[in-house]
């Protein structure tokens, strides 16, 4: 989730749960498109938040965006993690085969 104060995922337990309890480290990116070969990548260090009030914000949130679904609001089990990002690429293409694909980059600092 991406709000004015950060972005956030309630993460299940899970293999990655544990790695981000362990280590916090992470990299995201976006998924492929069908047309292009744009893509989005995120590194940095994720945090365990355990603030009652942030949680339960956010957990209301999450289940609002998703109320079409009838999603509700993780169970404590999903621990709420927020990402702090060092480093950036976005990279915009053509199409397929772009032969002078445009990347931009940004770093912490």
């Amino acid at each position: 989730m991406v709000t004015n104060q950060g972005i956030f995922a309630f993460i299940i337990p899970s293999p990655k749960q544990t790695d981000l309890r362990r280590d916090g480290r992470y990299a995201l990116h976006s998924f492929p498109c069908p047309d292009n070969e744009d893509a989005f990548y995120l590194t940095g260090t994720a945090r365990l938040t355990t603030e009652a009030g942030v949680r339960a914000r956010l957990g209301e949130q999450f289940a609002a965006e998703r109320a079409h679904l009838q999603v509700p609001v993780p169970p404590n089990i999903d621990l709420l993690f927020e990402f702090d990002i060092s480093r950036c690429l976005l990279t915009k293409t053509t199409g397929h085969g772009d032969p002078h694909p445009r990347h931009e980059v940004w770093r912490e600092g």
